[in-house]
């Protein structure tokens, strides 16, 4: 029977012979190749003694195989089932143990809290992610396990496997994430582990090349239970838990670098039959009688009859058939090669007490060069060590550790104390028992300026070589470089002693820079790159009675040039950004900043015509040069736009044919993309609405259409149009501009930039009203100005006048003077009278005194000037005139 969409499985059904019976389970397969499948609805009650409707004793694992009972069901998206309550019939309550959460068939265990997951839909998702937390989600209930990628786990929600079903057999789960800070688990490059103690908790099943296992893990049940690794590194630090499940039906080769457990081992023998395991070559046997899968070398030569004594460790090596000991190119420990004695023993010579050790063996098979690798770790001291108990700049405590016997004979144990800096000197002294199998010793009369070591212990009659116990105390504690640093030099002043410093030492210090010996400080390097560092300065000691010698050095770099991008400002289509770095001799050339398919040159952009709620990355590159060229120091950042917002507004009628319409907006004032969108209310869809160019300010929108006819009725609409000419609209308001009143013009000052010792741009925004505009631009005038003169704009010799075209007004003046604060703002003037905007005040800095004057001999000259009225001269006319120059072009200015 083919199912189709949506489905629903009845409470109860009637049956041919007349009767009703109750839904109590479905035939198994019932589901399965159902393609067009898309939703099922289970209208039972699922109380306590109700059975499974899909039944999971068909796959004998305590719940639906969702994979094989929902095969091929490749657009189902949900199994919805009602969470329902009801009465027993001895007066208790019940509750569904059945039902779904957001199209998820859920499983609660009679009293219990615990929600499983029973069948996951996932024929159509790659990620799964669910919103319920305080789950657990168990692998077996994938519909379509092989579609999984990621599963991502709320802090509270939790994976459960048993032996049926594995994670690990999900073929393209390529890895675990957590959404935020997880209580019970950690992720490492999709790995699941354990908070508490770090152990793995899950490996997902995506086939892996590689994957080495940290040390000192024990890995649960099922962990890497049908996973397909080609190689899995497990040290012998690596265990399970009791279970003997971590790799049944594992995929790939198992390479153990040591002795493991034998629980470990049991667990290995569940591997796939297919899957092999590989361990170094001494350690074969005795895995082989652990565990039932077939062990091989790992390479065919390894180290056999090991010391691991650390203080005369040696070793020889084996091979297997087809190889042997003339086929050994060379052998190396910690990258230093060692050769075999007439015995064919390699010894090593002294090695730090229990180390690990890795051996490189290099050998020929056929003609081809190979590398086998091996470990071993030395055992812990049996006789003696030394390790420093205290250091002071005059003085040294070391400590002995050696057998309790050599203390219980009251033995004699005498160091010898060497000074690295001088060949032949050294210092004696006796130890003494301060414990069993505990000695110490104190040297006193040493000097911060040289390196020692203890080289021989002494015991009773006997000499032994000790592990050398390098030691010089720390001159950054007593004292230190003296140097000032920018991003292109370093100047040395010498040195800087702290309190603790003796008066009574008896060394002279100096400076040198290679054999220069630094006399006259200070000392400059010069032609530095930020950070860095071109001459070591060193210090020279000189003591009493000892030849002078090198003991310390420095590397003083110049200061280091970092950059940052930063975000200034950010709305729904335009981001302001700003490059910060550091003041300074750093030579910076250029500086530009990318994003948007655009480049911006100067330490701040304004990008506008961006997509709302978008993410956009932008790079700045700042350019500097010196002598040997050009260098780069580089930032970048990241953000989303915001959510835009657009609703338009009633338009206001300022006459029979002309309204204002505005909106609110949190575009900026610099987006080029905003206008209005209107049309005749009774016009057809297909006709294409009027469209112009809005301004911004404050978070309104305004513009101003003309021509509107009184019989008909209109409507307008906001938009904004991204730089990709995707449109975004507000609603439709409707209007009637034969219902009109009078409105003031609208005029703003946004503003001034590029201020210098003479000249400013000066920013506005007009808009007209009811009266038609005169003239509009600016007004601007020293600070200490009479108010009430420039209030009177045509009176006031302080005031000069500047006029600007069009809604978005600029204007440039150059006659300002230098070291002055001045107040600008700006205006339109109607037949009503001059309105203002809000004043600025900003301050021209002071003059360089020096100008380079270019001669123009083209000089752009006036030819002409006409007044309102028309009429025209060769002298401007006072008030407003127009005025044509020789070039071709024309302005319209104000004269006073």
């Amino acid at each position: 029977m083919s199912y189709c969409g949506d489905i629903v499985i009845p409470q109860t059904i009637k049956g041919s012979d007349g009767n009703t019976y109750v839904v109590e389970t479905t035939a198994q397969n019932a589901f399965k190749g159902q393609h067009e499948l898309k939703s099922i609805t289970i209208e039972r009650d699922f109380y306590p003694t109700s059975t499974y409707i899909l039944d999971p004793d068909k796959y004998k694992d305590g719940f639906i195989r969702a994979t094989q009972e929902f095969k091929d069901c490749d657009k189902l998206e949900a199994i919805n089932c009602e969470k329902k309550k009801g009465s027993t019939s001895d007066g208790g309550t019940w509750e569904s143990w059945c039902y779904s959460i957001n199209g998820v068939l859920m499983e609660q265990p009679l009293g219990s809290s615990s929600i499983y997951t029973y069948v996951i839909p996932s024929g159509t998702i790659k990620e799964f992610a669910f919103t319920k937390d305080g789950i657990h989600i168990r692998p077996g209930t994938f519909t379509h396990p092989d579609n999984i990628t990621a599963i991502t786990l709320k802090p509270n929600q939790t994976i459960s496997t048993n032996g049926y079903s594995y994670f690990g057999a999900m073929r393209n789960l390529e890895r675990f994430k957590l959404d935020g800070e997880h209580n019970t688990y950690t992720e490492i490059d999709g790995v699941l582990y354990s908070k508490r103690d770090g152990n793995i908790v899950q490996f997902p099943g995506k086939h892996r090349e590689s994957y080495t296992l940290p040390a000192s893990n024990k890995i649960p049940n099922y962990a890497f239970a049908g996973c397909s690794i080609d190689n899995l590194i497990l040290s012998p630090e690596v265990d399970v838990f009791w279970s003997s499940d971590a790799f049944i039906n594992f995929h790939g080769t198992i390479h153990v670098l040591g002795e493991i457990s034998n629980n470990l081992a049991s667990s290995l023998s569940k591997i796939d039959s297919g899957s092999k395991i590989e361990c170094l070559g001494r350690y074969v046997t005795t895995l082989q009688t652990k565990c039932s899968q077939e062990v091989s070398p790992l390479h065919p030569v390894w180290i056999d009859n090991l010391n691991s004594d650390y203080r005369n460790p040696k070793f020889s090596l084996a091979f297997s058939e087809d190889i042997n000991q003339t086929a050994i190119t060379s052998v190396s420990i910690e990258d230093r090669v060692i050769h075999p004695n007439a015995e064919g023993f390699y010894n090593i010579g002294t090695l730090c007490s229990e180390t690990g050790y890795k051996v490189t063996i290099t050998y020929e098979q056929n003609g081809i060069q190979h590398v086998a690798t091996d470990f071993f770790k030395t055992s812990a001291p049996q006789q003696f060590e030394t390790e420093i108990i205290s250091l002071t700049p005059y003085s040294v405590k070391i400590g002995i550790t050696c057998d309790k016997a050599i203390s219980d004979n009251n033995s004699e144990i005498e160091i010898k104390l060497g000074d690295y800096s001088y060949e032949n000197v050294y210092k004696t002294a006796k130890a003494i028992i301060v414990s069993p199998g505990k000695y110490e010793v104190e040297f006193t009369g040493l000097l911060p300026v040289s390196m020692y070591a203890s080289v021989i212990l002494k015991i009773d009659d006997n000499t032994y070589n000790a592990n050398e116990l390098h030691f010089a105390y720390d001159l950054n504690k007593l004292l230190e470089l003296d140097y000032e640093a920018t991003h292109t030099t370093v100047i040395v002043k010498g040195l800087k002693f702290n309190e603790s410093y003796p008066d009574n030492n008896h060394v002279k210090w100096s400076l040198y820079s290679g054999e220069n010996k630094l006399t006259n400080l200070p000392y400059t390097i010069k032609g530095l790159r930020p950070g860095e560092a071109r001459e070591s300065i060193f210090l020279i000691a000189n003591r009493e009675n000892f030849p002078e010698s090198d003991i310390w050095s420095w590397s003083p770099k110049a200061e280091v040039f970092n950059a940052s991008l930063k975000i200034t400002d950010v709305g729904p289509s335009t981001i302001a950004l700003a490059v910060d770095y550091p003041e300074g001799d750093a030579p910076v050339k250029t500086i530009h900043i990318k994003g948007d398919n655009k480049t911006f040159e100067g330490c701040k952009a304004i990008i506008s015509g961006l997509s709302p709620e978008t993410n956009y990355s932008f790079k700045a590159q700042i350019t500097l040069e010196d002598s040997k060229g050009k260098y780069f120091r580089n930032a970048s950042a990241n953000v989303n736009t915001k959510k835009l917002e657009l609703s338009t507004l009633q338009p206001k009628n300022v006459s029979a044919t002309a309204s204002i319409v505005c909106a609110n907006t949190n575009l900026s004032r610099y987006e080029t993309g905003s206008g209005f969108q209107w049309r005749k209310l009774d016009a057809p869809e297909s006709l294409r609405s009027n469209e112009g160019f809005a301004a911004i300010h404050n978070g309104t929108m305004e513009g101003y259409i003309k021509n509107l006819q009184t019989t008909s009725y209109y409507k307008v609409r906001a938009f904004y149009k991204d730089s990709k000419d995707k449109y975004y609209f507000g609603d439709w308001v409707t209007f009637d501009p034969s219902d009109f009143s009078y409105f003031e013009p609208t005029v703003h000052t946004y503003g001034v930039e590029n201020v210098s010792y003479n000249s400013v741009t000066m920013r506005g925004y007009v808009l007209r009203g009811t009266d038609d505009i005169i003239s509009q631009g600016f007004v601007y005038y020293p600070a200490e100005s009479s108010k009430k003169s420039f209030r009177l704009v045509s009176k006031t010799e302080s005031s000069s006048i500047v006029l600007a075209d069009g809604q978005l007004i600029t204007a440039t003046v150059s006659d300002l003077i230098p070291s002055t604060d001045y107040i600008c703002t700006a205006f339109v003037e109607t037949v009503s009278g001059i309105k203002y905007g809000e004043e600025v005040r900003f301050s021209t800095p002071e003059g360089s005194g020096i100008e380079t004057i270019i001669p123009n001999e083209d000089e752009v000259k006036p030819v002409v000037y006409y007044n309102l009225q028309g009429n025209s001269n060769s002298e401007p006319f006072k008030g407003f005139n127009i005025v044509i120059y020789n070039n071709g072009t024309t302005k319209k200015v104000m004269i006073k």
